[in-house]
C-alpha cells in the first residue's frame, strides 16, 4: 500500500455517486504522510507548473461493492499546489487565473501557520521542561530521605500560589501518565484539531 499525502481542500469534496465526504490522498508527490492545503509549497510535485492527474477514491463507494473512481487534477504553480479540480479544463483555467492576490493570500496563511507552529512548540516544550523539573524535584527530595509532612506540603502549596502560572495544572501533575496527559492537551489545541492545518 505505501505512504501517500493527503490534500486538504474547503469545502471539501463529496462523491458524485453516494455523497461521501472523500480524503484525498495521492502519491503524486513523493508520498511521506504530508498534508497539503491550497498554497502549500509542494516542493516535490513532478511539476513546477502545470497539472497533475490523479484518482479520486471513494471509501464508501468501495464498502457498498461499487469500484468506480473519478478523476482529479491538482494544479502546480511554480512548487505551489494552487488549486485542486474535478475535471481537466477547470484545472487548466485555475492554472491561468493564478495572480497577485492569490499569492498574498497564500504568503499570508503560510506566515500565520509559521508563527502557530512556533507557539505551539514553545508551549509543548516549556510544559515538557516544568514536568522535567518536577520530577527532578522529587527526586531530590527522595535522595535527601527527606519524607514531606503534612504542614511541610501545605506550606509548601501556600508558598507557591503566586507563582502559580509557572507551574503545571493539577490535573497533569495528578495524572497517572502526566506525558500522556501533557500530548493530550496540546493535541486538543492543535491547528489540526481546529481545522486550520
Amino acid at each position: 500500500m505505501g505512504l501517500f499525502d493527503t490534500i486538504v481542500v474547503d469545502p471539501p469534496f463529496l462523491c458524485e455517486r453516494c455523497g461521501a465526504t472523500l480524503e484525498i490522498q495521492t502519491k503524486e508527490f513523493d508520498p511521506g504522510m504530508s498534508t497539503y492545503r491550497i498554497g502549500s509549497v509542494i516542493s516535490s510535485a513532478p511539476v513546477v507548473v502545470g497539472v497533475v492527474k490523479d484518482s479520486l477514491f471513494c471509501s464508501a463507494c468501495h464498502s457498498a461493492g461499487r469500484t468506480a473512481s473519478d478523476p482529479i487534477f491538482f494544479v502546480i504553480w511554480h512548487h505551489i499546489l494552487a488549486g485542486v479540480e474535478r475535471t481537466e479544463d477547470a484545472a487548466l483555467a485555475r492554472l491561468a487565473s493564478v495572480d497577485r492576490p492569490d499569492l498574498i493570500t497564500w504568503l499570508d496563511q503560510a506566515q500565520r501557520g509559521e508563527r502557530e507552529w512556533r507557539q505551539r512548540f514553545r508551549r509543548f516544550y516549556r510544559d515538557v521542561k516544568l514536568w522535567h523539573e518536577h520530577v527532578e524535584r522529587e527526586n531530590a527530595k527522595l535522595a535527601a530521605g527527606s519524607a514531606a509532612t503534612e504542614v511541610d506540603s501545605e506550606s509548601e502549596a501556600a508558598a507557591r500560589v503566586p507563582f502559580r502560572f509557572f507551574l503545571l495544572p493539577d490535573e497533569i501533575l495528578n495524572s497517572p501518565d502526566p506525558l500522556a496527559e501533557i500530548l493530550s492537551q496540546h493535541e486538543e489545541h492543535s491547528p489540526e484539531a481546529d481545522g486550520m492545518f
